[in-house]
């Protein structure tokens, strides 16, 4: 059996795949033919709203909103949630690994990271709100905040379970704490840091999504926002899949940046 992209494994994963969402398709048009459109359109109507809506649309106007379509307010959501899963990135990063290597950090760090890690997101809007109104910070606030932690607590695990005979190996070679972090911790940690990035990506969409219905004037959950508002559920449904279309696509490149960055472990 051939390892390529088009081996027999891969390609039964194609086939299942396609079945499974052929049936999705199916059970959904079943469904729809016994319920209203304003309840749940068939597929068809919401193909349609997708092609007149993913460039321009003229809802946005009607609710005195800039003018774009699906496309433009996706590439706004798009903007603030890798903005909010960057900025938890360089923030969670070294927090993560200074609680790793030194005892005093962690016992400085792990409380507050515990006690943060409980709170429940969503509470923080009302604060970026007032802080930021609706530029792209109060949009990836909640994003910023729940990245930093996943990556942090994340890398500081890695960080210590990394230590041991590799650190004791490097140092018996004379290597310096720059080069220990360079050579041993970085590589030891990448494969659960992208796990956690994937996570954390995950996540991004729905909270950028929340905070753009609650307070944006542009970006996906916006248009959302404006659509449920004249129950044009087909348009919603069609919004929705575009998300997850562009979720897909960028987790499926994280993973990619992944194996790249991992080959070494095959």
């Amino acid at each position: 059996m051939t390892r390529g992209w088009l081996s027999a494994d891969n390609a039964r994963r194609l086939l299942l795949g396609a079945v499974g969402i052929a049936a999705f398709i199916a059970v959904w048009w079943l469904i729809s033919l016994g319920s209203r459109e304003v309840r749940v359109p068939d597929p068809g109507s919401v193909l349609t709203a997708l092609r007149d809506n993913f460039w321009s649309t003229s809802a946005l106007q009607f609710a005195n909103l800039p003018s774009g379509g699906f496309a433009s307010n996706l590439a706004a959501t798009a903007k603030a949630a890798i903005f909010g899963v960057a900025v938890g990135l360089c923030l969670g990063l070294p927090i993560g690994i200074l609680a790793g290597r030194s005892r005093l950090v962690r016992v400085v760090i792990e409380p507050p990271l515990m006690v943060l890690g409980v709170v429940p997101v969503v509470i923080l809007l009302p604060f970026l709100s007032i802080w930021f109104g609706s530029s792209v910070i109060a949009q990836a606030g909640l994003t910023i905040f729940y990245a930093t932690l996943v990556i942090a607590v994340t890398s500081k695990n890695a960080t210590a379970n990394a230590l041991g005979k590799y650190e004791q190996f490097g140092r018996s070679l004379g290597a310096s704490e720059l080069t220990l972090v360079r050579s041993v911790v970085l590589p030891a940690i990448t494969p659960p840091m992208i796990g956690a990035l994937r996570v954390a990506m995950a996540a991004a969409w729905g909270f950028t999504v929340i905070a753009e219905i609650l307070g944006a004037n542009k970006g996906i959950g916006r248009v959302i926002q404006v659509f449920a508002t004249f129950q044009a559920t087909a348009s919603v449904i069609a919004a929705l899949l575009c998300l997850g279309v562009l979720a897909l696509i960028v987790d499926a490149l994280i993973a990619s940046v992944g194996r790249w960055c991992t080959s070494w472990q095959e």
